[in-house]
């Protein structure tokens, strides 16, 4: 479905692309391709395989609160990563855990809440 979202944006007038911005300033507009809001890491894959395939460029935001610019590029598919929000593995012992990249610390700090005083629920970090 990624791939197929890139390959028709490739194929659309600059006039029908999308603008996009920071969440505070708004002071950051920029037109983009297209925005992918890939749920999986098979998906994020999808789009990196799509930008290559059609000679595109990427662009990654989470919560677009960097107010300056620098996660927008003219042109390219902005890959929204805030659907990459999971808890991938907790480590209570040593104080770590693997979290996908568009978590945000609401989430975070709810899952960190959620889980004291109780044995944590862990699973193995993907591998990629």
């Amino acid at each position: 479905m990624v791939r197929a979202e890139m390959l028709d944006a490739s194929r659309r007038s600059r006039d029908t692309a999308t603008i996009v911005n920071d969440v505070h300033s708004q002071l950051n507009a920029t037109r983009v391709a297209n925005v992918v809001r890939p749920a999986s890491l098979d998906g994020l894959i999808d789009a990196v395989v799509a930008a290559r395939d059609t000679g595109g460029h990427l662009s990654v935001a989470g919560g677009r609160h960097a107010m300056g610019g620098q996660q927008f590029a003219a042109g390219a598919t902005l890959v929204d990563a805030s659907r990459l929000d999971r808890v991938l593995a907790f480590d209570r012992g040593a104080g770590l855990v693997d979290v996908e990249a568009g978590i945000q610390w609401p989430r975070l700090v709810r899952f960190l809440h959620d889980t004291r005083g109780r044995s944590p629920r862990s699973r193995p970090a993907p591998t990629a």
